[in-house]
């Protein structure tokens, strides 16, 4: 039977690593907090062979070794990630998803510009707003108006105005 003080000195000794991804760094902070010092590190292509067989199995033994090679004083063998405190992983997850509704909604912009130019129909600017697209409507075919219901406002209003709900979701990036 091992006593405490060998389980201590064993989970002192355990190291951990794992490449960046898109699952964040909860594993990280959880593996920190039960004494494992771990590493973050940035994802590669182990196959230094060329043998074009990448596999779990084989992306961990890879790991593995460099891991060894790294806690012998070998700081070369990775790229260390560093690893964001929570207060900042949320606003970069923040930054991300307005970015993605941004071009999200010049995506619909796009296509639907696209569709009423191909039926004859040029617009410019914020042709979907909820001032432009009524006056637009009176001069489009009503099966052309029928493709774009909900009406485009609301689609594309609905992804704006998160934009200018930044301001909040900073102000609660900063209470928590």
């Amino acid at each position: 039977m091992s006593s405490p003080l060998k389980i201590l000195q064993i989970i002192f000794l355990l190291r951990g690593c794992y490449e960046a991804g898109p699952f964040g760094y909860g594993l990280h902070r959880q593996l920190e907090a039960l004494g494992i010092k771990n590493l973050v590190v940035c994802p590669r292509n182990w196959d230094e062979g060329a043998t074009g067989v990448k596999t779990d199995k084989s992306d961990a033994r890879a790991l593995c070794v460099r891991l060894a090679l790294y806690a012998a004083a070998n700081r070369h063998i990775f790229s260390v990630v560093r690893v964001p405190t929570p207060a900042e992983e949320q606003a970069r997850a923040q930054t991300r998803l307005r970015d993605q509704l941004r071009r999200t909604r010049q995506r619909s912009e796009a296509q639907g510009r696209s569709l009423l130019l191909a039926q004859g129909h040029r617009v410019t600017g914020r042709w979907w707003s909820p001032r432009a697209w009524p006056r637009l409507t009176r001069s489009l075919p009503p099966w052309l108006v029928a493709l774009f219901q909900p009406a485009p406002d609301r689609q594309l209003h609905g992804l704006m105005s998160r934009r200018s709900g930044r301001k909040e979701w900073r102000a609660s990036a900063r209470a928590d």
